[in-house]
């Protein structure tokens, strides 16, 4: 029996990112959901984007990015 991956939905890619970053809660930043977009043209691929906080409430440098394929696998951090 061939094991076939199945696509994820918007909600299941979601869930996986919120999952990834909360592995490692850092004290100096907080992350926000702000993003989520597919991209098809070249490759199926969805990117969650998080705008990241000091404790301040200052946005930091630039958002978190992490692109991630069409059945959840994380292919880019930045």
């Amino acid at each position: 029996m061939i094991n076939e991956k199945k696509e994820l939905t918007e909600a299941e890619i979601i869930k996986l990112a919120m999952d990834h970053v909360s592995q490692n809660p850092s004290s100096v930043f907080t992350l926000t959901l702000i993003d989520v977009n597919r991209e098809d043209d070249r490759y199926p691929c969805w990117s969650v984007i998080f705008e990241m906080k000091n404790k301040e409430g200052n946005i930091v440098d630039g958002p978190l990015i992490l692109g991630m394929n069409e059945f959840g696998e994380i292919i880019y951090i930045g």
